[in-house]
């Protein structure tokens, strides 16, 4: 029944996925579900790309191919709580067919539980991985895994992978434009075309949330909710209007919370270097940007390196620039904006505007020259 149940999603993706189909067989390939030996294979990307929703199909997809498989949610989130042991213990449960299994040693316990994992084909997704720790945990030493076993990682962390050297990192990318469109509109429209009207202002709002499924998903929901409440004509495209234009000054708070995590994960001068690259710097050389940053002391090289690999900014190989997606951008203008209502007490200041009237007017704190 097992094998019947998982079978009959072999090649099953849910509705509304745009855009997964090749993601999901290039993942599978690096796979290689047939090579004869364990592999490890790492999803990477920033916050909201999708990288869990494509770690569970291809779980569904591939598990009627394995003896156990577990998928293990939430890793950064349990860890924080403290019960990776409990969550191991599930994860052991689970693919030894074991209940109530209880494993309180560091390493994956008794070695009749080493030895069964030895001659089991395994399955494992370990979702939203923050540390190298975590991967020990749950995993060890590969060799005590049957030779055909597979485990996938998600992160938004690339060091994470590099440091428990995977078999493959595949880094999830945005979504194309046409393919962000067609999202938009199966949410806010279930699919149909939208009338001319709402033709650019849709456009636009996919042009907002830049190829992030996550950011798609959330503002197509919102507009949706907006065409639901103003049936009259006129006035939905006035508080479409609005509402997209309050999006490029306030973002949306749950698009802001998904995003801010990798954030909270940095050390306070890889928060700073963030900082100084969303309000000043994005778009710039990196060169010329490092050479600034190092004058205020910060070790940038080495802190612009930690940015990309968790996904926070990226190199434009073309000029060498440094790049940042709007939304981050956005959520890094709001984390200045919350430190106080008061203009000179922010520590920094973009808008010429805002800097001349501080300046004018003697309002500059402290806090501003730190």
């Amino acid at each position: 029944m097992r094998k019947l149940n998982r079978g009959s999603s072999s090649n099953f993706i849910p509705k509304g996925l745009i855009g997964i189909e090749r993601k999901i067989a290039e993942i599978k390939s690096l796979l290689s579900v047939s090579s004869p030996k364990v592999r490890i294979v790492g999803i990477w990307g920033m916050g909201g790309m999708g990288k869990t929703t494509l770690a569970q199909v291809i779980f569904n997809q591939l598990s009627s191919q394995f003896e156990a498989c577990c998928f293990v949610a939430n890793v950064r989130e349990e860890s924080e709580k403290g019960s990776l042991i409990n969550l191991r213990n599930k994860l052991l449960s689970e693919l030894l067919r074991e209940e109530n299994l209880n494993v309180g040693t560091p390493s994956l316990g008794p070695t009749f539980v080493k030895e069964r994992l030895e001659r089991t084909k395994v399955l494992i997704v370990l979702d939203d991985v923050n540390h190298v720790e975590q991967l020990n945990f749950f995993v060890g030493d590969r060799d005590q895994f049957s030779c055909e076993s597979r485990i996938v990682v998600t992160t938004r962390d690339a060091m994470v992978l590099r440091d428990i050297a995977v078999d493959g990192m595949y880094e999830v990318e945005q979504l194309h434009f046409n393919e962000s469109l067609q999202l938009f509109n199966s949410i806010v429209f279930r699919g149909n075309a939208p009338d001319m009207d709402y033709m650019e202002l849709s456009e636009n709002v996919v042009k907002h949330a830049g190829g992030l499924p996550l950011a798609i998903t959330v503002l197509g929901k919102h507009f949706r909710s907006l065409r639901i409440h103003n049936d009259i004509h006129n006035v939905f495209l006035k508080s479409w209007e609005m509402a997209l234009e309050k999006l490029k000054i306030v973002p949306h708070n749950d698009i802001h919370n998904v995003l801010k995590i990798s954030y909270d994960g940095l050390e306070k001068e890889e928060k700073d270097i963030f900082l100084d690259i969303a309000c000043f710097f994005k778009g710039m050389r990196r060169h010329f940007v490092e050479k600034i940053l190092n004058g205020c002391d910060f070790f940038a090289s080495i802190g612009v390196d930690i940015l990309i690999d968790k996904s926070l900014i990226t190199i434009d190989p073309r000029y060498n620039g440094l790049q940042m997606h709007d939304l981050l951008q956005e959520m890094g203008k709001k984390i200045i904006r919350q430190e106080s209502t008061e203009l000179g007490e922010r520590s920094r200041l973009w808008i010429t505007e805002e800097a001349c009237q501080v300046l004018e007017n003697n309002e500059v704190s402290a806090s501003v020259f730190q």
